[in-house]
């Protein structure tokens, strides 16, 4: 049985708590390999074990990014203690949770009875956890993804100014991502383009209308076989459904949503690892 030793914030003033999260936060858009530090620091405003980045697969299942206390608890559930799908994810997609930008928990995907009886909430008992929250983050319509925040067996439900709470942590993961996307972009209209590409430590690749690579770097070559590959001269995803998604981002012309800044999100699922690739396709002008 797993059991967790988190200290619940007292005597932290709750403002200090909630800048702590929005500073990590901005950091991880920027070296993501801070995600987990982030999601811990987002999980410890409400005294929480932990959260995790929820991401929909395009086999239709979900993937987790797990901040520092959970690491490795989403496959110790699902493999040692409940073999169904995420119930609360998958009630959250049937009911349009995701399309939405406001935080949602338990009451709001399923029955009080489901909550006390069903066997993934049983299971979860067994881990010492029960409620979550949940703030949806996608910036692009096309990827169900979401912040979860995870509550111990001893707590309350969450309350509606919480879920304010998580409202507003979730809008900074948003600006976050495109802030990211829009400092790579002016990186690359201010250095040589080949140079910037280079230099960058993520996989670039530079595509035409008909997905020809005309450019990739070396961290774009080591991503190559296990989700995307490089099919003749044509940049080609392993899933079709997100090859379909590529090529409606890239043949896109009309203006960018408010705040977009006409970058596209995709993820794709992996087989030699339960991270996905994260695909940001973002218009070069000239």
């Amino acid at each position: 049985m797993s059991t967790y030793g988190v200290d619940a914030g007292r005597g932290v003033d709750a403002k200090l708590l909630f800048n702590d999260a929005v500073e990590a936060i901005f950091d991880a858009a920027l070296a993501p390999a801070g995600w987990p530090i982030a999601l811990q620091r987002i999980a410890h405003c409400f005294g929480d074990v932990g959260s995790v980045l929820l991401y929909g697969r395009d086999d239709g299942g979900f993937g987790y990014i797990e901040s520092e206390a959970l690491a490795g608890k989403a496959t110790e559930f699902f493999s040692d203690y409940y073999r169904g799908p995420d119930l609360r994810a998958v009630r959250a997609v049937e009911r349009g949770a995701f399309l939405k930008h406001d935080a949602f928990t338990d009451r709001h995907v399923v029955t009080d009875e489901e909550i006390e009886s069903h066997p993934y909430y049983v299971a979860l008992a067994r881990m010492r956890l029960k409620y979550f929250a949940n703030v949806p983050i996608c910036p692009d319509w096309r990827i169900v993804a979401g912040v979860v925040i995870q509550r111990s067996i001893d707590k309350s439900p969450y309350s509606d100014e919480e879920l304010q709470t998580l409202t507003l942590l979730g809008r900074q993961v948003e600006k976050a991502f495109r802030l990211g996307m829009r400092l790579l972009d002016a990186e690359m209209a201010q250095a040589g383009l080949g140079e910037a590409l280079a230099r960058l430590k993520m996989g670039v690749f530079v595509i035409d209308s008909s997905c020809r690579i005309s450019f990739q770097n070396d961290e774009g070559a080591r991503l190559l076989g296990d989700g995307l590959s490089v099919v003749g001269d044509r940049l080609t995803f392993h899933s079709a459904i997100a090859q379909r998604q590529l090529d409606m981002a890239v043949h896109h012309r009309g203006p960018a949503d408010d705040g977009d800044f006409g970058a596209k999100a995709l993820m794709i699922g992996r087989v030699r690892s339960e991270q996905p690739l994260t695909i940001y396709v973002l218009p070069i002008t000239r």
